[in-house]
């Protein structure tokens, strides 16, 4: 089944759902980012949960390789109509209706499992409390006791202001999505980036984005969060020229890091690469 990918406004992409970003890590070697704030650590950015957001080179190899669909983000309520909308607003409430129903069941169970779990002491007490002393009180008084507070529970279900908040991960309305568009790559530049991507990619490698270290991909043996990057990719025409300062910059910048500066010479009217690694090896 296609992973289903989201397109915002601002042409950004994201996945929702868990298992399509397992998949895309584990089954296709898509990095991708997360970008979602933890709910449980909501104040910082080293632990970030879902949406993962994609670069436009992951999704453009994603569609042309067929494994995954693109949709619009959801039409927001300024552009459905008064029948959508009142739709929409039935399903949710129904939703809503039935998850606190199942939420209320499950309490229920849980809070008959742990009043039996402790039920000789819970009965004991309440005995006593009435004055009595639970020695010499039968067992019918004792069962009478314990249906009172399975009958007590039951009488006080679990309140809407208690539940657990359900977090959606894919829309209620896919009747009203829209396939979207995708342009990318349009320009040389980007076709020349893509293009390295995509041949560093079907030789079994790992791409994230390189900005931070002066290049356009980092390029890794395996998993990101197993193995540290191997290359800094360095994308160019194969008419560009560079001069032994840029070189030299690279290959410094890459060696500083313990990488390798990896010169990617795309031919954009074959489709060729043609790749060049430079080390730094230091004054002699």
């Amino acid at each position: 089944m296609a992973v289903e990918l989201y397109k915002r406004k601002n042409d950004e992409v994201l996945v929702w759902k868990a298992e399509d970003i397992a998949k895309l890590k584990h089954s296709y070697r898509i990095v991708g980012k997360l970008i979602g704030s933890h709910h449980k650590f909501p104040r910082q950015n080293q632990l970030m949960t879902r949406p993962m957001l994609l670069s436009p080179f992951e999704t453009t190899l994603l569609l042309e390789k067929g494994f995954a669909s693109l949709h619009e983000e959801d039409v927001s309520s300024e552009t459905i109509s008064s029948e959508q909308l009142a739709e929409r607003q039935k399903v949710y409430t129904e939703n809503f209706s039935r998850s606190l129903q199942e939420q209320r069941k499950l309490a229920l169970e849980s809070k008959k499992s742990d009043i039996m779990s402790r039920s000789e002491k819970i009965v004991s007490g309440i005995i006593r409390k009435r004055g009595k002393d639970p020695k010499t009180c039968s067992d019918e008084e004792k069962k009478s006791v314990l249906d009172e507070i399975l009958l007590q529970a039951e009488l006080n279900p679990l309140q809407e202001q208690n539940m657990l908040v359900e977090q959606p991960v894919e829309t209620s309305w896919k009747q009203d999505l829209k396939e979207a568009d995708w342009s990318f790559p349009q320009t040389d530049t980007q076709r020349i980036k893509y293009l390295a991507f995509k041949d560093l990619w079907q030789q079994d490698f790992h791409l994230s984005s390189g900005a931070k270290f002066g290049g356009d991909f980092l390029v890794y043996p395996g998993d990101p969060g197993l193995y540290h990057a191997q290359y800094i990719a360095i994308c160019l025409q194969p008419s560009d020229l560079l001069c032994e300062t840029d070189m030299v910059q690279a290959a410094r910048l890459a060696s500083n890091v313990h990488k390798t500066a990896l010169f990617c010479s795309v031919d954009l009217a074959t489709e060729n690469v043609t790749y060049s690694k430079l080390d730094y090896c230091g004054q002699q």
